[in-house]
């Protein structure tokens, strides 16, 4: 008589669907260009998203606040 065997497969630990509503870089650029920056921060905060990877548009967005700041030290010697 065949013995019943349960199997569970898994592809990974924990592996979830990544969200597909990111943002382009050229939505993120008009909301950094709708709130109405000084135009070098502006500048700066264009260039420094530009180098970001596109899936963290939305979270350098919320972070913008820390970035500008850096901008305005000095601080950050990329842009």
């Amino acid at each position: 008589m065949p013995e019943k065997i349960n199997l569970r497969l898994s592809l990974g630990k924990n592996q979830k669907k990544k969200p597909e509503n990111f943002i382009s870089l050229s939505q993120a650029i008009n909301k950094i260009k709708g709130k109405n920056y000084p135009a070098e921060i502006e500048e700066a905060l264009i260039k420094k998203m530009s180098r970001q990877p596109s899936n963290t548009f939305e979270k350098f967005l919320k972070n913008i606040n820390t970035h500008i700041g850096k901008i305005k030290d000095g601080k950050d010697k990329k842009t």
